[in-house]
């Protein structure tokens, strides 16, 4: 969906131009809408109650999204005096490309790239709600930075707020070992995202039949959920890169990872949070000290409006729509493409698009880590690199450390967010990423691009071919099992 696709106008009707200045106030300040118009002037001719009438009135518009659309509409009728206000969403036909992803932005964004602020802010949120907190996590380690996530939840959940923790089975299987059974009387509700089977098989958390409880997890036993989500009241999204534990930490952890994400304040959270309740329906739930199965039939998925802010994978046509947006901004790209890669094993189409955009002028720049927490993955990565670098695709190894961030830039399009560009995030595995559109998450992005551009080393045609033939068979040979990367 195009930014013109997301963008609308509301159109409406006041007695006066108090009455107008007063509507357009509110509904800006409270944002559903991000500008509005008021036009004085105008006469209406109309019938009501079986009489024809005529008066003077002011036109509102108020220019928002679809996402925001129907608070926006249910804002305005219960501020307005009429006892029938008029309320109509008319579609943008085009217009001036900057404005529309101005008009569709965040209300409130930031980049985060730093593991001890954003592990920062995300405590002092926890700390501010007030209704709810939802987390949804692929690793929640049990060490010191994991503990203290669990206590800020704990006191959230003391002081009233409804507390959802979703961890993955085999990402956070330490936690749930070790941490899980303790939460059982904590104001804490947790569920586990397709279990490993020694966890359904555990007489800690088995209940039921331990062959329909196989058999029910064996099919979804490679789909992971690998988001990193909370968020705070409905109102406030941490999104991003970041898992929870010492490794993400400066202050915790000498090796620590090099991560990326963005809080994010706006309409469109209400996307995120139908996500997460789809995959907590999904989810494996703890009753009486148990884990039971989840149901056969999970609720069904509750369509929310499409904003263009955030990027889901939960369902196949959302897979097909986020890697057909993508290829299609590569293909469309006229300055840059700029890519920092945790995982990189993507199929076939997304290749070719790189290297025909680096052919016909593109600045194309790739940006790796040298070491991985999963250990062969930069051989399967440096698979692709003769022809991208044939192409004309700058290709960057980072030094210092693990580089774990996700992120595509295309021209002035930001991406941030769980993503790999592999076949796991394609096919398999539970995603989210965020777009970013204001100068300033464009400017804290391209400094941390450049930095780390820096810190690596440039592969070149010369360099790869000096690699041992060794080194590039393993690349190779890991690819056989690319669906799987």
């Amino acid at each position: 969906m195009g930014v013109m696709d997301e963008c609308c106008l509301i159109y409406s009707t006041c007695p006066d131009d108090e009455v107008a200045r007063t509507l357009a106030r509110t509904l800006v300040g409270s944002g559903h809408a991000a500008c509005a118009n008021i036009l004085p002037g105008m006469r209406s001719c109309y019938r009501w109650e079986g009489r024809i009438e005529e008066g003077a009135e002011v036109v509102l518009l108020l220019k928002t999204t679809r996402a925001r659309s129907e608070a926006a509409i249910a804002a305005l009728v219960a501020a307005h005096p009429y006892d029938l206000p008029c309320a109509l969403v008319l579609p943008i036909a085009g217009g001036h490309r900057p404005y529309l992803e101005w008009l569709a932005s965040w209300d409130r964004e930031e980049v985060i790239l730093e593991g001890d602020d954003w592990f920062a802010r995300l405590l002092a949120g926890i700390a501010r709600a007030r209704r709810s907190i939802d987390v949804e996590l692929y690793i929640l380690n049990p060490d010191a930075t994991g503990r203290d996530l669990v206590a800020a939840l704990r006191a959230a959940g003391e002081r009233g707020v409804q507390v959802r923790l979703l961890v993955d089975g085999i990402g956070s299987s330490d936690f749930i070992w070790t941490v899980v059974p303790d939460l059982f009387r904590a104001p804490v509700i947790v569920r586990v995202y397709h279990p490993a089977p020694g966890q359904v098989l555990s007489p800690v958390f088995r209940h039921g039949s331990r062959v329909a409880n196989l058999l029910r997890l064996l099919p979804r036993i490679n789909r992971r959920d690998h988001r990193k989500l909370v968020i705070i009241d409905g109102a406030e999204a941490f999104v991003g890169s970041f898992n929870i534990g010492d490794f993400i930490r400066a202050s915790r952890h000498r090796d620590f990872w090099r991560e990326g994400g963005a809080v994010v304040a706006g309409a469109a959270i209400v996307e995120l949070g139908l996500a997460f309740e789809d995959s907590w329906d999904r989810s494996w739930r703890f009753h009486r000290q148990r884990l039971p199965m989840l149901r056969l039939w999970p609720r069904r998925f509750r369509r929310a409006p499409v904003s263009g802010l955030v990027v889901l994978n939960h369902r196949m046509v959302l897979r097909r729509t986020w890697w057909r947006d993508l290829c299609q901004r590569i293909d469309g790209a006229r300055g840059r493409i700029w890519i920092v890669a945790a995982y990189f094993v993507p199929h076939a189409r997304l290749i070719h698009a790189l290297a025909a955009a680096a052919r016909r002028g593109v600045e194309v720049r790739l940006l790796m880590s040298e070491r991985s927490d999963v250990r062969f993955m930069p051989w399967g990565a440096a698979a692709f690199w003769h022809g991208l670098l044939a192409a004309g695709v700058q290709v960057g190894i980072y030094q210092p450390g693990i580089l774990h961030a996700k992120a595509v830039c295309i021209d002035g399009w930001l991406r941030l967010g769980s993503s790999n560009l592999n076949h796991r995030s394609l096919l398999h595995d539970l995603e989210v990423d965020v777009v970013l559109r204001t100068q300033e998450s464009m400017a804290t992005f391209e400094a941390a691009f450049r930095e780390g551009l820096g810190r690596s080393v440039p592969v070149t045609r010369e360099t790869y071919a000096a690699w041992p033939w060794y080194w590039r068979l393993a690349g190779r040979m890991a690819l056989v099992g690319r669906r799987f990367l």
